[in-house]
């Protein structure tokens, strides 16, 4: 089992584009290259840098993200601040917790097993 990004419960439910309703956010997790993307869409601005990181993390839109409430709006920024900077180790440790062995990153657990002797 790997690490799985956290999902937000919103506080005060915001409308989606579409106008159904949101009332959960299954954040997603912050790849190097799409936030070094983000980044440099964002300039020099810490608060177009975060929104941009924001957008990446929640995939909810501009207007989406206007209308968010403070509450969900800093445990949203908490969590793109804590991905953008915890190191690698962090989620390796985290496999590790949940029971995965992380002494051979190599070696990787099949879908399905090969079957040693058997025709293709």
């Amino acid at each position: 089992m790997s690490w799985t990004p956290p999902v937000h419960v919103l506080l005060s439910p915001i409308a989606a584009d579409d106008q159904s309703q949101i009332e959960q956010i299954q954040l997603k997790p912050l790849f190097y290259a799409a936030q070094k993307e983000a980044l440099a869409r964002a300039g020099d601005d810490e608060d177009d840098q975060f929104f941009e990181l924001a957008k990446l993390a929640t995939g909810l839109s501009v207007k989406e993200l206007d209308q968010l409430k403070r509450p969900d709006y800093v445990s949203i920024a908490q969590y793109v601040h804590e991905m953008s900077t915890r190191p690698a180790s962090y989620f390796l440790a985290q496999d590790a917790e949940a029971g995965e062995t992380a002494s051979d990153p190599d070696q990787v657990q099949l879908l399905q097993p090969l079957k040693a002797g058997a025709a293709a």
